[in-house]
């Protein structure tokens, strides 16, 4: 959504349609009543004008806010919590800038996060990596534009109360494109499928004399595909002046220089910034068996929490570097344009990020740093574990993965790379591979790359599944 037009999106037509459909709401057919009952009637439509009034024309005076929020994601095993705070500037009811940085937490994983929009540029940066600008870093956070889209743009009825000092705002929502959409506005950790059940409530304290929402409560409950997430906000908002800090791209993350670190000091950093757990990345695997072979390239997107693999979607890329979805993976049952029906699997596709990171950090210290002026420049670490002559010995500890294409038929050494991010720590490829004394290069390769994924992104992949395989899966479900 462009950041000009979210001043309450197509808000024209759904204040008309709001007030009339709340207006019709409150209180049932006006012919029926009696004059008491009338009389509680106009009172509600009263109240009702009065609140939406002071809303909206709080928000076109108001020049800033300060936000704190609070946020929770359950699922059957597990929780995701995540707490921000932010400032946010306004300008005749348009969000004109904003700065927010939360930290989202679960069973051994953290993630920091701060979004920015200085006015014309986006901004993103996740764990004190280097900032990211412009579109790939156009993510917008809770705010209190989304918010207020939420009374005002569905047309359920309110229920208004009052204690000392506030309107107390409560509704069910039904709109379903905003219900919709209730994973991508609050960054859900999971992917969902089209046809998701979301229901949710809003409970909002309005001042009686400014009309801001000072604080605001969100409950939502999502079935789909036989898992039940239950969701919470609360979201606290006081006025400002609208002062947003500046963005300072140079204060991203610092290189390390060390060539070889020490090694206590590098494995408890790694531990501590590598991301132990991703709740959405994309792995590329390529397959190359020699220099004259055409490398065969798979790209797997995963979504797992603790203990629960949400989904995993395959695909390849075509034409202009798009994704084209070629399969897709959930509750254990499979689909794929290459398969005439669902496909029943024993276990999820296994966490490869995960996988490795576990073994780097039980193995490194046998491990060799490989070090050229050529691996400087990248900004890389490598880090070789030599596993012996033998393809069965490289098979035996590499989870799985298929590399039948890295047999040689004279002798040959078999090895695991290592490649680790020297500013972030972070583990971004793993090579497996196999060398002859005749190769003059390393030709027969397996290579994963490993690359975090934002919710918004993972929306845009999901875009790309075919809405029959949605179905299969879901048929398979409810049969089970």
């Amino acid at each position: 959504m462009a950041l000009a037009s979210l001043a309450l999106v197509g808000c024209t037509q759904a204040e008309e349609s709001a007030d009339d459909q709340a207006v019709s709401n409150l209180g049932g057919d006006p012919i029926s009543l009696d004059q008491a009952s009338m009389k509680s009637l106009q009172d509600e439509q009263m109240q009702y004008y009065t609140v939406y009034e002071k809303i909206m024309q709080s928000l076109e005076s108001l020049k800033g806010l300060d936000v704190q929020t609070e946020e929770s994601f359950k699922w059957a095993e597990g929780e995701m919590t995540r707490t921000g705070s932010g400032q946010e500037a306004y300008e005749e009811g348009e969000l004109t800038q904003f700065y927010t940085q939360n930290q989202a937490s679960m069973e051994g994983w953290t993630k920091a996060q701060t979004y920015a929009f200085d006015g014309s540029k986006y901004y993103y940066q996740a764990d004190g990596e280097d900032w990211v600008e412009g579109e790939e870093a156009r993510q917008l956070p809770i705010n209190y534009i989304t918010l207020t889209r939420l009374l005002v743009e569905d047309e359920a009825a309110w229920q208004v109360s009052e204690d000392e000092s506030h309107y107390i705002v409560e509704k069910d929502l039904v709109n379903s494109q905003l219900l919709a959409s209730l994973g991508y506005l609050f960054e859900m950790p999971v992917l969902l499928s089209p046809h998701a059940e979301i229901t949710a409530s809003i409970r909002y304290q309005v001042n009686e004399e400014t009309g801001l929402i000072d604080q605001a409560e969100v409950q939502a409950q999502v079935k789909d595909l036989g898992e039940t997430y239950e969701y919470q906000l609360t979201s606290s908002q006081t006025e400002s002046e609208g002062d947003v800090p500046d963005v300072d791209t140079s204060a991203g993350a610092e290189a390390v220089s060390e060539a070889k670190p020490d090694e206590d000091i590098f494995l408890v950093a790694f531990q501590k910034a590598a991301l132990q757990h991703m709740p959405m990345y994309e792995l590329y695997e390529t397959q190359q068996g020699g220099a004259e072979a055409e490398p065969q390239t798979r790209i797997m997107v995963y979504n797992y929490l603790p203990n629960f693999t949400n989904a995993v979607l395959e695909g390849k890329v075509s034409g202009e570097n798009e994704w084209q979805n070629t399969g897709l993976i959930m509750r254990n049952v499979k689909v794929a344009e290459a398969q005439d029906a669902p496909e029943a699997v024993e276990a999820m596709p296994r966490d490869y990020y995960s996988f490795f990171y576990e073994r780097f950090t039980q193995e490194f210290k046998e491990f060799e740093w490989i070090k050229s002026e050529e691996e400087n420049d990248s900004g890389q670490y490598v880090l070789r574990e030599s596993v012996g002559e033998k393809l069965a010995d490289l098979e035996a500890i590499a989870g799985g993965l298929d590399l039948s294409h890295l047999k040689r038929d004279e002798e040959a050494v078999y090895a695991i790379d290592y490649i680790i991010n020297q500013q972030t720590l972070a583990l971004e490829g793993v090579y497996l591979w196999s060398l002859t004394a005749k190769d003059e290069s390393i030709d027969y390769v397996t290579t994963l790359q490993f690359r975090p994924l934002s919710q918004s992104v993972l929306e845009s992949f999901a875009h790309s599944v075919p809405d029959t395989f949605w179905k299969q899966i879901d048929a398979q479900v409810n049969e089970s």
